[in-house]
């Protein structure tokens, strides 16, 4: 899975869009929905449009396992 070789300074309590996430990975979208099928990184949804975003925390978590 090709990656970014440094991940990109992103905030912690940042919240991004899947196809953002994926961007910032260096991955693609169906790459990134694999990484959430396998629990490595947790979609949560805006109340009032119900679509899913990524927090940063859980983009720098799924980064630093894959790394390693």
């Amino acid at each position: 899975m090709p990656m970014v070789p440094e991940l990109p300074p992103i905030s912690e309590t940042g919240r991004y869009s899947i196809s953002a996430a994926a961007k910032l990975l260096g991955i693609s979208r169906p790459s990134l929905y694999k990484l959430i099928e396998k629990g490595w990184i947790i979609p949560r949804k805006y109340r009032n449009s119900n679509r899913p975003y990524v927090c940063g925390a859980d983009i720098r978590r799924c980064y630093y396992k894959i790394v390693n």
